[in-house]
């Protein structure tokens, strides 16, 4: 197996969480048939995907969108890991285009570089930056958990102290109970995690009102739990599922495979399943969604080529392939979590094409329950456009970003199935 699956270091989610980038091609998008067979794969026509908004590099305008999208009275609300004033920004975006910065993060004790989408309560926005806060012995900070209002008003209303508070929320936040619930990417410990190369502890999953009152749940211990979660939990029937991108079993993989791990609000934390990294896929970067009484996720790597799989896991672990990632023009090496429309599961792949080098493009795909898939968007090698992870459904639309691409610093983009 490739250990590696041409891993890329990105700043964008700190030098210890590796991002895949993979895959490029000529721009072609289509929409799904009604019905999709389970035939071979091949690319569809050209179907109705649109560049809805181009980040700029200039002036307060934020660059480098990396999380998932929301929607609150019919506006769309993101992050920008960079740009604005400092280290990131809170925008906003109509859905004819039109852009506003909501509130550009300064860096110290205010927070920097938001890496996750965001989530609202009552009216208000809720998400957390990866640097930032101040008072932790990492020399950027350990991140914060914010508020902002949709007028641009924004508090902390946390800061990560490292050690055993843990460091590092690139997972983003979710709502059970009145209470976020969320995870550390890193610390949890003050001893080094027997899987990481740097950094202390293999992550943590902590819970916090808005207020500001923050308990640890869980510290993960790498090979018996796992290690790094860097998605946002899924809250189905009063408990929180998640994944870990590392730890767990040993298997074919450098720092072992990854887990599927379930979790109460009361912090009893159970490894539902322990990635082998063989053909039940390796390294799940984004976290699972539940449809039709099933969770359903993907994995970086893996599979029998191996670029990646998508995979299905009944609540108590029972976890098998649907889907593995072929070698090019297929998508390979998703990141993100899934969206599912109409019984199909639309997700984001780092590759598609290769453009050249070592230089990649993202791709959209499609995939049935039953295990059919389909490429519907392959990112074009010029400009350079990496796909971010997830996509949200909004209006019978989906609607995401890429890292890169459009003037270079980003772009929202529309897909209407």
């Amino acid at each position: 197996m490739r250990t590696k699956h041409r891993l890329l270091i990105c700043t964008v989610a700190l030098g210890t969480i590796p991002i895949a980038l993979s895959g490029c091609g000529s721009g072609s998008n289509s929409p799904i048939p009604s019905s999709i067979g389970a035939a071979p794969f091949r690319e569809l026509a050209l179907g109705p995907y649109r560049t809805l908004y181009k980040f700029r590099k200039t002036g307060r305008d934020g660059s480098d969108p990396n999380g998932q999208l929301t929607a609150l009275n019919g506006v769309l609300y993101g992050t920008t890991y960079s740009g604005g004033p400092g280290d990131g920004t809170v925008f906003s975006l109509t859905t004819s285009g039109e852009e506003r910065v909501l509130y550009g993060f300064k860096g110290g004790s205010n927070g920097d570089n938001p890496n996750a989408g965001l989530v609202a309560v009552n009216g208000v926005l809720y998400g957390t930056t990866v640097t930032g806060g101040g008072g932790c012995p990492q020399q950027e900070g350990c991140g914060t958990v914010f508020a902002v209002t949709t007028s641009g008003q924004q508090r902390v209303i946390y800061h990560f102290k490292g050690g055993r508070d843990g460091y590092s929320p690139a997972g983003g936040l979710t709502l059970l109970g009145g209470r976020l619930y969320g995870t550390t990417s890193l610390g949890g410990s003050s001893q080094g995690c027997a899987q990481s190369e740097s950094g202390t502890g293999c992550g943590t999953i902590f819970s916090v009102d808005t207020s500001g009152h923050e308990t640890i749940l869980h510290r993960f211990r790498g090979k018996s739990d796992g290690q790094s979660p860097t998605a946002p939990l899924l809250a189905l029937n009063g408990k929180l599922y998640g994944t870990t991108t590392w730890g767990g079993t040993a298997g074919s993989c450098d720092y072992d495979c990854g887990t599927i791990f379930s979790v109460t609000t009361s912090g009893v934390e159970t490894t539902l399943y322990k990635f082998m990294g063989a053909s039940d896929g390796a390294a799940p970067y984004g976290s699972v969604i539940s449809l039709h009484g099933m969770l359903y996720g993907t994995t970086n790597g893996g599979g029998v080529d191996p670029w990646g799989t998508v995979f299905k896991s009944t609540i108590s672990g029972d976890e098998s392939p649907i889907y593995t990632f072929k070698s090019l023009p297929d998508a390979q090496s998703p990141t993100g979590v899934l969206t599912a429309d109409h019984g199909v599961l639309y997700g984001t792949a780092s590759g598609g094409r290769s453009c050249e080098q070592y230089f990649y493009s993202g791709t959209i795909f499609a995939v049935t329950t039953a295990g059919a898939e389909r490429v519907v968007y392959t990112y074009p090698c010029r400009p350079l456009s990496y796909v971010s992870p997830g996509l949200l459904l909004f209006d019978a639309t989906l609607y995401g970003t890429t890292y890169q691409g459009g003037k270079g610093a980003g772009t929202v983009f529309t897909y209407t199935p």
